[in-house]
């Protein structure tokens, strides 16, 4: 302010103003058994004592099935802008996965469909499962590679995902040009000695080549089986994801009696709280392979390959359902893959 009100030349700022604290999502879910009309779920939540209670929300959702909780998280996987080769398979695997689920539930795959869409129910999941097969197929290399762009260079990562993908919907009776599927697993193939030394990545990718086999009738290859070997070798080094993967493909090649010990490592190595079961990071994470949502999903996967009675499995998908933001998970991978892990087939026949 100058020497007069006359003179003065003040400036007025505005500065927000920041509650000192921080969001805090408590969830907790409940299961009714379909067979028992008497039956009634109790759920108990902890509510923080230093809360603003304007600012409190209590939000109740209610499926009549556990493929209603993957309907609610569609919408976020099939409307996100997708681009490069991750988020297209992000998009295109759950519609999958999800239209395959609706089948085998009993429901009526279009009436859920016209719930979650709206006027584009019945259609929806068809519409991107046919685009998503045309855009991986125009993103493939020449080699039968993928990178992350159509222009990026070859990514054994990424293959490996686009090809896990495509054996999924094969197994799901999508139908589709099965040279491409074979083009990219004999690539992949050879890229297997090249992450010797990195377990995480090795797993990854022979993950997918032995579901890539389960659908087109190949024999697991010398480096195939070299690499599972090598891998499990090298259990004790092993993450929960990768051991989770390194299960899935023990029982894809025939070896039940490692199977069973990799899942008995997986149980050893579990994290249990308040009814709940999980694996994996809750926090930061510094690799893909770390990530809490993933390693569960992986891991729900390889109890229910072992035995679908497993004693795990029941807490493993409340922690699932638990650990969602609203209706999705924490990004469209995540998403995806929870959503893939809930729709087994053998889950969708336990709670429908």
């Amino acid at each position: 302010k100058a020497l007069t009100d006359e003179e003065s030349d003040a400036l007025e700022r505005g500065f927000p103003v920041l509650v000192h604290g921080m969001h805090k999502q408590v969830a907790t879910t409940g299961f009714l058994k379909p067979d028992d009309e008497t039956a009634t779920a109790e759920v108990t939540l902890v509510v923080p004592e230093k809360r603003r209670p304007e600012l409190t929300q209590l939000e109740v959702r209610f499926a009549p099935s556990l493929v209603g909780s993957m309907l609610d998280a569609l919408p976020y996987c099939l409307d996100y802008p997708y681009g490069c080769t991750e988020q297209t398979m992000s998009r295109f695997l759950p519609a999958v996965l999800v239209r395959r689920a609706l089948a085998r539930s009993g429901a009526d795959p279009e009436a859920m469909e016209s719930r979650i869409f709206g006027n584009e129910g019945g259609r929806k999941l068809d519409d991107v499962t046919r685009k998503g097969i045309r855009r991986l197929a125009d993103m493939q290399h020449g080699n039968g590679s993928w990178g992350w762009w159509k222009e990026s260079s070859d990514d054994p990562f990424m293959t490996a995902y686009v090809i896990w993908g495509l054996a999924e919907a094969a197994d799901a009776g999508i139908r589709f040009d099965d040279s491409m599927l074979k083009r990219a697993a004999a690539w992949l193939d050879t890229r297997l000695v090249e992450s010797e030394e990195r377990p995480d990545d090795q797993a990854w990718l022979l993950h997918a080549l032995a579901a890539a086999n389960a659908v087109t009738g190949e024999k697991a290859s010398r480096l195939q089986k070299d690499a599972f070997a090598n891998l499990f070798q090298r259990r004790e080094r092993l993450n929960a994801y990768t051991r989770a993967l390194l299960t899935l493909t023990a029982f894809r090649f025939g070896e039940t009696g490692k199977g069973q010990v990799l899942v008995r490592n997986l149980s050893n190595g579990v994290i249990r709280n308040d009814g709940t079961a999980h694996w994996g990071n809750d926090g930061i994470r510094y690799r893909w392979s770390n990530g809490g949502v993933e390693a569960t999903a992986f891991a729900l996967r390889a109890l229910l390959a072992a035995d679908p009675e497993h004693e795990l499995v029941d807490p493993t998908v409340r922690w699932l359902v638990n650990n969602r933001r609203g209706a999705r998970w924490s990004n469209t991978r995540d998403t995806a893959i929870a959503v893939m892990a809930i729709a087994s087939p053998r889950l969708v026949e336990r709670f429908g």
